[in-house]
């Protein structure tokens, strides 16, 4: 039987789901009186068709059962029979794509260099489950190899394959070189291909060269408009983006719900306020309206623009919620002044049973403000460490915020300390490190400021730092700028009257990370190769400069003010 394989006993053991899945396939079943078991014959379009299936739902354990199961089967396989080795090709390709969505890429590897034939489509399976986990050395390294072997010849599949994983300005000419080999190879003109390569350019940063690829593009689908509305609104190009919806809206291609989510995210951009309206009936017209995504986007925009009982019309009429409708309606909320609303709200979803997620804590906790119950932000803190949301970087700012606002400054620091702990376990010794080199640099800083904070036992072991005795010391929070900065408030950066800290301020919110200290985003910290920067995280080191920022007491002992 070389054309199709055979499945014993499987019937009476398949439960349910599986049963469901082969459900599409038009088996034959044939009965054994004697034995009382039956087979399933399956040829090779079913068995590719239910191992792509298995790879979708990342059921692994019955799709390494179907590869057993051919392995024992494997004289199907005649080397003399070019439709029988197209069709084991087929096979052995589905079994790639099964274990590469699985993330099983050992197994995935294992099997591609004991191919005895590969094609195209095998290299492009294996490079997408590399790419797709993030692992690119691997990934562009199949597709160096694949060029250099001279037997395989890549196609529009493999260049959008690579595109797709170019996200990010490190990528910028990763992106550059594949567009170069679309032109050398003629694909300029795939629609594909062209889609990808906008899409990969405004992931990447790189705005102009993405609108010069739509603009050059002699056939554009709705992809293609999509993709760079969705980029300019994404980048904060809203007008751009508003104005080719228009332009869209006056040709032949019609938008589709991702069109619309695009120009509602530039609605809220711009808080177009009037823009976000017509689009609101033109979806009612459509009768798209109640999408669930819909839905979220027009609560954002309406909130944007400061129109809060819109929003909450919709989510009030809404037939289905979700964990991003919820936060959209908490956050829309919170940033319009009405927090009181949106700390209730979020008690009363808390009480009725729903599930809450990180983001939205987050959002919840931006609600806090100074006249807001301490106690509330509290027992949201027990709920984070129940739910083990302690790890996510903004429902950890977010706690830090909620502290310092409601006047404890204490645990405000103790939450951030943890992050610092958590994400960089020898921050002390890197802080040591800074202080050692403050005082070379002329800084006295006072040892009873910083042990307070950074001493976890609370038993105020020295850090090698003699106490300043010469009434020159600093106070924390501008040692803790100083640090950051690298600036010194004596140097000729400050003329008239411009201080570090209204220099820090000046900078928020677009330019913060433009006073911060270089040797911080080298990951470089006076030859301690720790990564402070990535630890503290770029959101949780904004908040900490901003808040010291601040012209307030935040807490009742005077020593501990910040300034």
């Amino acid at each position: 039987m070389k054309s199709r394989w055979v499945f014993h006993k499987l019937s009476s053991q398949l439960p349910s789901w599986v049963s469901t899945l082969l459900s599409p396939f038009k088996t034959q079943t044939h009965q054994n009186p004697f034995s009382g078991s039956s087979k399933f014959v399956l040829d090779h379009a079913d068995i590719s068709l239910l191992l792509s299936i298995c790879g979708k739902q990342c059921l692994l354990h019955l799709g390494s059962s179907i590869h057993a199961s051919i392995i024992k089967n494997f004289e199907f396989l005649d080397p003399d029979n070019r439709v029988s080795t197209r069709s084991a090709l087929f096979v052995w390709n589905s079994l790639l794509f099964m274990y590469s969505k699985c993330g099983e890429l050992s197994n995935a590897v294992k099997m591609f260099d004991h191919m005895p034939m590969k094609d195209t489509v095998s290299w492009n399976t294996v490079m997408s489950g590399f790419l797709r986990n993030g692992e690119f050395d691997m990934g562009f390294g199949l597709f160096k190899r694949m060029r250099e072997s001279g037997l395989y010849q890549f196609d529009k599949a493999t260049l959008t394959t690579i595109l797709s994983a170019c996200e990010g300005p490190e990528f910028c000419y990763v992106s550059k070189m594949i567009h170069g080999l679309v032109i050398l190879n003629g694909y300029e003109h795939e629609i594909t291909v062209g889609n990808a390569l906008i899409t990969s350019y405004f992931k990447c940063g790189c705005f102009c060269s993405g609108r010069r690829v739509f603009d050059e593009m002699l056939e554009r689908n709705v992809i293609t408009w999509t993709a760079v509305i969705s980029g300019l609104a994404q980048n904060e190009f809203y007008e751009e983006s508003l104005k080719l919806f228009a332009e869209m809206r006056c040709g032949s291609v019609d938008p589709n719900p991702l069109t619309y989510l695009s120009f509602l995210m530039a609605c809220s951009g711009l808080q177009a306020l009037s823009e976000g309206c017509q689009i609101h009936g033109l979806l009612w017209k459509l009768g798209i309206q109640s999408d669930l995504c819909i839905e979220s986007s027009l609560m954002d925009m309406y909130s944007k623009c400061g129109s809060v009982e819109d929003a909450w019309r919709i989510f009030e009429s809404a037939e289905e919620l979700d964990e991003v409708s919820m936060t959209v309606i908490l956050l829309g909320f919170a940033q319009n002044g009405f927090e009181v609303e949106a700390i209730q709200i979020f008690v009363k979803i808390v009480k009725s049973g729903i599930e809450v997620d990180p983001d939205m804590v987050s959002a919840v906790l931006g609600a806090f403000g100074d006249d807001t119950s301490l106690v509330l932000g509290t027992q949201i803190h027990a709920l984070v460490i129940k739910k083990n949301f302690s790890d996510n970087t903004f429902v950890s700012n977010g706690l830090i915020n909620m502290y310092s606002k409601c006047g404890d400054l204490e645990d405000s620091i103790k939450v951030f300390s943890q992050i610092m702990h958590a994400q960089s376990g020898n921050i002390y010794e890197v802080l040591a490190e800074l202080f050692r080199h403050m005082t070379d640099e002329g800084y006295a800083p006072d040892k009873k400021f910083i042990l307070y904070y950074l001493d976890q036992d609370g038993k105020g072991e020295p850090l090698g730092i003699e106490a300043s005795t010469s009434g020159d010391t600093y106070d924390f929070g501008i040692m803790l700028l100083e640090m950051m900065t690298q600036k010194k408030p004596t140097r000729e950066l400050f003329p008239d009257g411009l201080d570090l800290r209204k220099r820090v301020a000046s900078a928020f919110p677009k330019h913060i990370m433009d006073v911060v200290g270089a040797s911080l985003s080298r990951r470089h910290i006076l030859g301690a190769q720790v990564v402070l920067y990535k630890g503290l995280g770029n959101a949780a080191l904004k908040l900490l400069m901003q808040r010291l920022c601040a012209r307030k007491r935040i807490h009742k002992n005077d020593h501990l003010c910040f300034w």
